[in-house]
């Protein structure tokens, strides 16, 4: 919601450094990776709910921090709070579908759920620019203020458990209290789960690659916007944040085909073979990684050979349908994969895509100013390109290292 107002921020703040103005965006993702490592196998032990409830007002109070910075030392580390609080619920959503959907409608469902933080993402600057504009940056988060606000007090009157051990758990009324000693060793266990995953789990270091590239792009443009548009096109900060339509739309977009589309396929693949593989809703990352890559060599060149501002647009909207693939690709593959206990696959992935795409887009300056747009995404155009034949080999052969005891860790 603050890229459009990054412009008056640091001016206001008296900083000059293009590193600086991306380390503010792009700090808030960098929170990402610490928040799944305490979530994942707190949520294990305690349930959801009472994790969402944290989320809710931890995310409040940093915002308010913000909202209230003096200088920027004291919004970047507020921002960081943001993120940590923000990716809560991104851990957590692969559970709550497993814990209520059945698998042959959880594709669509997905979509859904993924809409509200990949269209939050872009149409939260549409806001923020026209609020920057017209009654300064520090509305952007006042704004938030009053809305996390009114979500987190709903949240305690609406949000129930579904995570059935806890709940099992609370109802059986002759459980006796535990001992600190106890409840240590579980939380130790659901804490190096995650560890486990990420090294010797092929399918979840495979899907976190892909996830993270998808991410990594989307975070490199989306840090070029306020620089790109506001000096090089001459747009002000609420025809800045009106440049988000074009990665809504992509997303919104991909988010109903692809979501559609992978229900349907596993249904197909039920009526012909009498059943379906969690490798089924891989489908998607192929096509997902292609359109990525021209999406990402379309933005760059159309910026470098200077035509109409719409032509970046354009291929940034075909990225976010790419991203959007893969996302409904590897998200629901997880879930499918592990059930209940898909929190720590998703932990896994969301602390190294946050990590990733928290520092990789503060090279982007210096990776244009010596490549330029067209070369310089050329580069990561070529890349998506070069790991999409893994995306199809994982299609084909996923199954077998799913099922392979060797990688076996839960």
């Amino acid at each position: 919601m603050i890229t459009p107002a990054v412009p008056r921020i640091v001016g206001d703040f008296q900083s000059s450094s293009p590193s600086v103005a991306a380390l503010l965006i792009s700090v808030h993702v960098i929170g990402f990776a610490l928040g799944p490592l305490i979530v994942s196998p707190a949520c294990e032990l305690y349930g959801r709910n009472p994790l969402m409830h944290i989320s809710n007002f931890m995310f409040l109070f940093a915002t308010l921090m913000c909202a209230l910075s003096t200088n920027m030392i004291m919004l970047i580390i507020a921002r960081f709070m943001t993120g940590m609080a923000g990716c809560i619920p991104t851990v957590l959503e692969g559970g709550y579908i497993a814990d209520l959907i059945p698998v042959g409608k959880r594709g669509r469902i997905m979509a859904i759920w993924a809409l509200g933080p990949l269209l939050g993402s872009v149409i939260g600057p549409i806001i923020g620019g026209y609020l920057t504009l017209n009654a300064g940056w520090r509305w952007a988060f006042w704004s938030m203020v009053i809305v996390s606000g009114a979500q987190a007090a709903a949240g305690i009157f609406c949000l129930k458990e579904t995570f059935v051990p806890v709940i099992l758990q609370r109802k059986n009324a002759t459980r006796a209290q535990p001992s600190l000693s106890k409840e240590l060793s579980p939380f130790w266990t659901a804490f190096v789960c995650p560890a486990k995953l990420a090294t010797r789990s092929p399918i979840v270091i495979i899907s976190a690659l892909h996830i993270t590239i998808a991410y990594v792009y989307f975070y490199f443009i989306v840090t070029t916007f306020p620089t790109l548009f506001g000096d090089h096109y001459g747009f002000n900060s609420g025809q800045i944040g009106l440049v988000y339509i074009s990665p809504a739309l992509g997303y919104l977009v991909g988010m109903i085909t692809f979501g559609s589309l992978s229900d349907w396929y596993l249904e197909r693949r039920q009526c012909t073979r009498g059943m379906s593989d969690p490798e089924d809703r891989l489908f998607s990352l192929f096509p997902g990684n292609i359109l990525i890559a021209v999406g990402m060599m379309w933005y760059g060149w159309s910026i470098q050979i200077d035509i109409h501002w719409i032509m970046p647009l354009a291929g940034v909207s075909f990225v976010t349908i790419g991203i959007s693939g893969v996302f409904l690709a590897i998200q629901p593959y997880l879930t499918d994969s592990f059930g209940v206990h898909v929190a720590h696959a998703i932990a896994v992935s969301t602390v190294v895509r946050s990590i990733f795409g928290g520092l990789l887009p503060l090279t982007g300056p210096s990776l244009y100013s010596h490549l330029g747009y067209g070369l310089g995404n050329t580069l990561l155009g070529l890349l998506a390109l070069i790991i999409s034949p893994t995306a199809l080999l994982f299609f084909k052969y996923g199954g077998k290292l799913r099922t392979d005891p060797n990688f076996h860790v839960l």
